[in-house]
């Protein structure tokens, strides 16, 4: 079967089968539809912060990568749950990432560490991790493949066999690699080189956030690793703004007039937040700051209604900048639509959702495509439901929402 990949060619047999129209259209669309930034296709270990948690990543060595090169990286998209193979990975999470509003211009495929029991899983998920690469190539996404951390237990000698064949197929289509098995192995033995920092506590499969940070810093120090990225630019807020709906420069936090310490014509809401303030940087931004004390439940946050400005079929994305202080804090940031006090839509996008979008210095994207029956388009910051045992906030700057149907940025 002839797959459109880089030049037409077919990634199986190699054979150049020439740059035809239909391939042409296919580029011209891709273009117009991938934003440029990162996707991650994934098991647990590149989809959550710890091997037993619900929340998505904020500070993965994919995140961590962003950090490493400064703005380089936007992650446009976590696909993943803990457990599954490479083969459920392309049934479930590839055909959400092919239909999601911010598509990226490549994904890292992350999987293979459940296809390591036995020969046969193996053979059966490279045949999943070569249908998906030529899928992605087919819909002009670069693929990024994987070689897998060492683990601690019976299966390590699978790793081994899995990533020399992940790193020969890689080179045999000129793909890039993340390697996450170099920078935490042993050069004495091939396996786990430091187990009691790299790898969560009692486990010897889950790198820890030391173990992130190294695959981050290792990848990040390869030259030319990410000459090949071309993200889109995200366009902050700025004073007197015409592209943003908001209005009177509220996503700046000029002023908090008539409020308990937050910015005019945001409404605050619930009671997971101890308190609000306004705090201006040394570079002379002002940061919405929302303050959770150490014991307090509950969830609340800020919210933003826009009620014009927007119909049906309109895609609407909200940018900001976010600033945490603590990793124990979870929050969300996004874009949503509401029939009255119905919501009836949420935007891909935020850093606690599936689809976190977090540039190194706290850059983040949302996007939404407007339903019918919309009457209100609302941007928010939220802590989530969590009770922390230390004081711990969020913050966030620079904020605009813009209809980029109505700017012709669609």
């Amino acid at each position: 079967m002839t797959n459109f990949g880089l030049l037409g060619a077919d990634t199986k047999t190699g054979e150049i089968t020439g740059v035809t129209a239909e391939w042409i259209a296919k580029q011209t669309a891709a273009a117009i539809a991938a934003p440029g930034g990162l996707g991650i296709l994934s098991d647990s270990i590149s989809t959550y912060d710890q091997a037993t948690s619900t929340t998505k990543v904020t500070r993965n060595w994919h995140g961590l990568l962003s950090v490493a090169k400064g703005r380089r990286v936007l992650r446009s998209g976590v696909y993943g749950t803990g457990g599954f193979t490479l083969e459920q990975i392309r049934d479930t999470h590839l055909p959400q990432l092919l239909a999601a509003t911010d598509r990226p211009s490549a994904v890292a495929i992350c999987g293979g560490t459940n296809n390591m029991s036995n020969d046969a899983s193996m053979a059966s998920g490279y045949a999943a991790l070569t249908e998906m690469i030529d899928t992605l190539r087919a819909n002009l996404i670069r693929p990024i493949l994987w070689l897998a951390p060492p683990r601690g237990d019976a299966a390590l000698g699978n790793v081994l066999k899995w990533n020399a064949r992940v790193a020969f197929l890689a080179r045999k289509l000129g793909l890039q690699v993340v390697d996450a098995y170099t920078p935490l192995a042993s050069l004495t033995t091939g396996g786990i080189a430091n187990a009691s920092t790299d790898y969560q506590a009692g486990d010897t499969v889950h790198p820890s956030a030391v173990g992130h940070a190294k695959i981050a810093a290792y990848n990040a120090s390869l030259p030319g690793w990410l000459e090949r990225f071309n993200d889109a630019p995200v366009q902050l807020a700025y004073p007197a703004d015409a592209s943003t709906m908001m209005a009177n420069n509220e996503g700046l936090f000029l002023s908090d007039s008539g409020h308990s310490g937050y910015g005019n014509g945001w409404v605050q809401w619930g009671t997971g937040v101890s308190s609000k303030s306004i705090v201006t940087d040394a570079s002379g931004v002002r940061w919405q700051r929302m303050t959770k004390l150490a014991g307090l439940a509950g969830q609340g946050g800020l919210q933003y209604n826009i009620s014009t400005g927007f119909t049906p079929g309109d895609l609407i994305e909200i940018v900001g900048r976010l600033n945490v202080a603590t990793v124990e804090a979870i929050y969300s940031f996004g874009v949503t639509a509401y029939s009255g006090s119905t919501l009836i839509a949420s935007g891909t996008g935020g850093p606690a959702g599936m689809q976190g979008l977090v540039y190194a210095d706290g850059v983040v994207r949302a996007r939404l495509v407007v339903p019918a029956g919309a009457t209100i388009v609302r941007g928010e910051l939220q802590f989530n439901s969590f009770t922390p045992t230390a004081d711990t906030y969020v913050e966030m700057a620079q904020i605009a929402v813009r209809n980029l149907t109505a700017l012709g940025l669609s």
